[in-house]
């Protein structure tokens, strides 16, 4: 099976819920998903559904990278709503790491707007996607930036991990002094701290 028909099954079992769809009537398939998905966006331009069936079937037919330039010409076209900037950001990162974070900065500086909370809650999401695709130190980019808009010390561990992870030593012992400012009674966060810690510690010393 050629990797486009793979793609279009993927998509539309993900549409139907099922395992293996399409099996004996393959085009009819990619026909009705295609259908459903330029109907969907008919009645909703912004719809997500629309907008994830679409995307992925120009993927699956023309490249990943032809799947985020549309996608990123449709989120410019509706005004560039959250949902379609977080959609967008999933693609740009399997097209290169200037892509992703081109599109990251754009759902941030949407979702900063929003709340201190919501900002560090979808940079999060955003070291997700920088991890997945091996981008160490857009992870602890990310998660330095959650720790700054709504700290925690649970934040500002995990801040210090991936710093630490990526050689970012000095980084690394910053977010664990300011994961010691804050006070918990939680025995897991307070042994994390005390690696992270101690492991900054000794690479400062190499």
């Amino acid at each position: 099976m050629e990797a486009h028909e793979l793609q279009g099954k993927l998509v539309f079992a993900a549409a139907l819920g099922k395992e293996e769809p399409c099996d004996t009537q393959f085009e009819r398939c990619l026909e009705s998903v295609e259908y459903h998905a330029e109907r969907a966006l008919a009645l909703e331009p912004g719809s997500i559904g629309g907008l994830t069936l679409k995307a992925a079937l120009i993927e699956g037919s023309a490249g990943v990278e032809r799947a985020a330039a549309y996608l990123q010409e449709r989120c410019e076209a509706l005004g560039m709503p959250e949902k379609c900037l977080a959609l967008r950001v999933d693609y740009a990162f399997k097209t290169g790491i200037a892509e992703g974070t081109s599109a990251a900065e754009d759902l941030l500086a949407v979702a900063c707007a929003r709340s201190r909370e919501h900002c560090a809650v979808t940079a999060e999401t955003l070291a997700g996607h920088a991890s997945r695709h091996g981008h160490g130190h857009l992870v602890a980019k990310y998660t330095w930036q959650a720790s700054r808009q709504a700290p925690t010390m649970g934040r500002w561990i995990a801040t210090a991990e991936n710093a630490l992870r990526v050689g970012s030593v000095q980084l690394s012992l910053t977010a664990v002094r300011k994961a010691k400012a804050l006070r918990t009674d939680d025995e897991a966060l307070q042994k994390r701290l005390i690696r992270v810690e101690r492991a900054a510690l000794v690479q400062s010393l190499r």
